[in-house]
């Protein structure tokens, strides 16, 4: 099985080996702790922490879609870490002592279940009180459970390890992925990977879909993409909870903050609105639940940048708050919609997720994904049909070309 063999890679643990790191795909999720106590036989590890992902990365190979973990042991100072229990809530974390023995904890990895309403709360509550503030760590995502281990099996809060700052720490950039707004000129020069970079993204989408999470907050920064070239969406922290800085007063000017800024806004009528007004959906801006036809939109405001290198929604001079969030909510106008010329299938496409009325957007980001993968297949998209009379033989005739013979008299 999966798990002897990266025993195999490991080798022999050695008697200061005392804590163990275990991730694997979705795949393994309902077997998560069989593999567990098979780890922990085998190397004699009492300690364990972990949880599942779509994908997992490994030594700079990314595996996504199929049966794969990753396995770590680490040999630490006896004393200088503790697996933090699941903790619920904020008040879970305020009684925590965060200490290790007699010593303040310093550093935490954690592993948070998106469903979890204050999972956000819990996460600056903890930062807050270690003494360096420094958490790192993930969601858990799957198509199924969500297990997450901290010596044992449990779910649905947050979880993971803490240590003193006799640890030295080195970190990088999460999951190794580079966000998608450092490279855009390298991906809009291509159809192909415009069409496969938000395909993959929908994939993902879906996926949070799927266990009932809504992300709220869709756009560039907020995609990376791997050394292999696939996409993953990242920070789901505002469909958890807001734990973004709060503003009080709608009418600050886009002066200050910039928008394509994530923000929580506390509006006229005690209504709150989460999420970046560049991006986010005409019934985000006006106050209303977020469901998973808001990410839709989204999902179109971000091909809208790729499409075109600017934000959906830009501030003018001075304007505020309230006057860029009704000009988004307002389903009276039409959404900004990019030129068909260069890309008229994408930005058809870009047209349909981005409309103001739900009701006339992708039923669903695997709807979205559909027609982005029929692009890429040179097929109509089902969901926009063909430009013309004439695409779907002109498509067929591509992609079915025939060997012709010319000859040429005199």
């Amino acid at each position: 099985m999966a798990a002897a063999e990266c025993l195999e890679q490991l080798g022999t643990p050695g008697p200061r080996h005392n804590l163990g790191f275990l991730y694997v795909t979705d795949v393994y999720a309902s077997r998560i702790q069989d593999i567990l106590e098979v780890l922990r036989m085998r190397t004699g590890v009492g300690h364990w922490v972990g949880t599942v992902g779509i994908g997992v990365l490994a030594t700079g190979v990314e595996y996504a879609d199929e049966g794969a973990m990753v396995v770590m042991l680490g040999a630490f100072e006896d004393g200088s870490f503790r697996v933090l229990p699941q903790l619920r809530g904020p008040a879970d974390v305020a009684r925590d002592p965060l200490t290790v023995g007699g010593a303040a904890g310093g550093f935490a990895v954690v592993h948070g279940d998106p469903r979890n309403a204050h999972l956000g709360a819990m996460v600056t509550e903890l930062s807050s009180r270690l003494d360096t503030g420094f958490v790192v760590g993930g969601l858990s995502s799957s198509r199924s459970a969500l297990p997450q281990i901290a010596d044992g099996i449990g779910d649905g809060g947050l979880s993971g390890v803490l240590f003193t700052d006799s640890v030295v720490v080195s970190t990088r950039l999460t999951q190794g992925g580079t966000p998608l707004g450092e490279i855009r000129a390298r991906v809009a020069a291509s159809w192909r990977s415009v069409a496969r970079i938000m395909a993959d993204v929908c994939r993902g989408v879906a996926a949070a879909h799927a266990q009932g999470v809504v992300h709220c907050d869709l756009k560039p920064a907020n995609v990376l993409v791997t050394p292999s070239g696939r996409a993953m969406v990242a920070d789901f922290g505002l469909s958890a909870s807001a734990f973004v800085p709060t503003v009080q007063d709608s009418s600050v000017p886009d002066a200050a903050r910039g928008a394509s800024t994530s923000l929580t806004v506390h509006s006229l009528g005690g209504k709150t609105i989460r999420g970046t007004p560049a991006y986010m959906s005409p019934e985000q801006a006006r106050g209303e639940t977020a469901k998973p036809i808001s990410d839709v939109y989204g999902l179109g405001a971000v091909l809208f940048w790729l499409l075109t290198g600017e934000d959906p929604y830009q501030a003018g001079p001075g304007e505020r708050w309230r006057d860029l969030l009704e000009r988004v909510g307002d389903e009276t106008t039409p959404s900004p919609v990019p030129a068909s010329s260069a890309r008229p299938t994408l930005a058809r496409i870009c047209r349909k997720a981005m409309s103001k009325r739900a009701q006339e957007r992708y039923s669903s980001a695997s709807a979205l994904q559909a027609d982005l993968e029929a692009v890429l297949d040179r097929r109509v998209p089902p969901g926009v049909g063909p430009e013309t009379a004439l695409q779907p033989l002109l498509l067929w005739t591509r992609r079915n070309a025939l060997p012709v013979s010319i000859a040429a008299v005199a």
